[in-house]
């Protein structure tokens, strides 16, 4: 990949407030297809299952797949959930801070993406995104 994803997520954080609310996912899609082109075997991404993310490696593409592999990701023993009481029974308050530490899994289980209109998706329509992160929604 080209750019780093942290490049891209910066701009993108930055530049989608300027676009009116009804125009955002079509602009998101744009935005993110020059991405969605440029990933390539061995480049880091994240599928995103809506509130959860995993961390994956990509080991194969075609003009209109891309097979990736999950990785490992380990919560960063430095970082640790805070909970106050309310919801079903409680709430995270630092859910946004999480850290993790994450690398590859050689034995990791396998996805592939079909590339659509609206970017990479897989069977159960969840999104490949590049960049490397994690995240465990505590909240939900």
């Amino acid at each position: 990949m080209k750019r780093t994803s942290k490049e891209f997520f910066d701009w993108y954080y930055e530049a989608r407030w300027d676009i009116p609310f009804e125009e955002r996912a079509e602009w998101e899609n744009k935005a993110f297809m020059d991405w969605w082109n440029e990933l390539e075997v061995g480049d880091h991404a994240h599928i995103c299952h809506w509130s959860d993310v995993s961390p994956v490696t990509v080991i194969k593409r075609t003009a209109k797949t891309i097979t990736v592999r999950y990785d490992k990701a380990t919560k960063d023993p430095n970082w640790k959930p805070e909970w106050i009481p309310g919801g079903f029974s409680a709430i995270c308050v630092n859910n946004d801070d999480q850290k993790w530490i994450i690398e590859e899994d050689e034995n990791g289980r396998t996805e592939t993406f079909r590339l659509r209109k609206i970017g990479w998706r897989n069977k159960a329509d969840e999104k490949l995104y590049p960049g490397w992160m994690k995240h465990y929604d505590y909240n939900f």
